[in-house]
């Protein structure tokens, strides 16, 4: 579904569920004989299911939907109280009581900005007058980053030659309700990142343009995460895009960080190391640092249709190494090969396994 239709559907004035049933479970009967007799009526009138699916919804938007109730007792039923703990919904209903063989609307108008998860539930319930117990109603439904156009992925960034220069243009839609922030950069000190964005009105869209130059002089892998938080609401993520680059001969390896556990005698990790999908890796040929004796590195070159040309590694740590892997310049083991900037694997420890 494109991003204006599902907005179009989450902001629509009504979604009227009709579940006029005959029974519900979790209507239960309290108090003297006469209201149990009464409220036996009442389960009879009332809809079996109250249980609802709103399905997806954008976050930071308000959104409207119903129930219908039926009675079919023979006397009227008042509303008493209305029973709503959340204050991201409003209750309302269309009458404060229903006729015999009359209808009303039970409307809840529910805002999104004040459901800070992205699964939830939630509850509420009526009472009616000279009656004991309460009618439940539930519904439950997911929220979504109100953004579209925003990469799932970090983007790859990748050119052999240096100096190396890329440049990147995003369009991300967004809700007219939301104000950014600037953006906050995040670097590993090795990729220059220079952003521009500004907000342009197209297709009845609002949009944010990002512009995105990214260097780096010298060989080897760069990392940068560009942020614009959403002003006034810190549970939403915001903007968020991830940038790797790879300059020159430069190595990958996933994962680049592990945790090895302090309570066992040896620690086990696999790796994958890539190099440009031309190059025909020699494992023999592969070094590490630092190689305390008892450190052991296995490595077997492989290659595949999905993976290209790489090299699997499996690294073996025993206990009393953990300190020369945790402790030195870059807490981690160093990978290098001939031809190509060298690769760290950052190494933590844990007691858990």
């Amino acid at each position: 579904m494109k991003f204006s239709s599902l907005l179009t559907a989450a902001l629509c004035a009504a979604v009227i569920f009709d579940v006029s049933a005959d029974s519900i479970a979790r209507l239960v009967p309290k108090g003297s004989e006469s209201d149990r007799g009464e409220m036996a009526k009442i389960v009879d009138s009332i809809p079996e299911s109250t249980s609802l699916n709103i399905g997806a919804l954008p976050a930071l938007v308000t959104t409207n939907f119903s129930y219908t109730v039926t009675n079919k007792t023979e006397n009227p039923l008042r509303i008493g109280r209305i029973l709503s703990l959340c204050p991201c919904q409003v209750v309302t209903t269309s009458t404060n009581e229903i006729p015999p063989k009359g209808t009303m609307l039970v409307n809840v108008k529910l805002d999104t900005s004040k459901v800070h998860t992205e699964k939830f539930t939630r509850v509420f319930a009526l009472r009616f007058e000279g009656l004991a117990g309460q009618m439940q109603f539930q519904y439950s439904g997911r929220t979504t980053q109100p953004f579209s156009g925003v990469p799932q992925t970090p983007v790859e960034l990748k050119s052999e030659t240096l100096p190396a220069v890329w440049t990147n243009h995003f369009e991300i839609g967004i809700l007219s309700e939301i104000e950014l922030l600037p953006p906050v950069l995040t670097t590993d000190g090795s990729l220059h990142v220079k952003v521009d964005s500004k907000y342009v009105e197209a297709d009845g869209q609002r949009k944010l343009l990002v512009d995105v130059v990214s260097s780096r002089n010298e060989a080897g892998l760069g990392n940068a995460t560009i942020r614009f938080p959403v002003k006034d609401i810190k549970w939403v993520d915001g903007v968020v895009l991830k940038l790797h680059a790879y300059a020159g001969r430069c190595l990958s390896v996933r994962p680049s960080r592990v945790i090895l556990v302090t309570d066992d005698e040896v620690s086990k990790r696999s790796f994958t190391l890539k190099g440009p999908s031309e190059a025909e890796f020699d494992p023999e040929k592969l070094t590490w640092s630092p190689a305390p004796e008892g450190i052991t590195v296995t490595s077997e070159f492989k290659e595949s249709r999905r993976l290209g040309r790489r090299i699997s590694l499996r690294l073996t740590v025993p206990l009393r190494c953990l300190p020369d892997v945790t402790t030195n310049d870059i807490h981690g083991i160093q990978f290098s090969y001939p031809g190509f900037a060298p690769v760290n694997v950052y190494v933590e420890t844990s007691e858990d396994d």
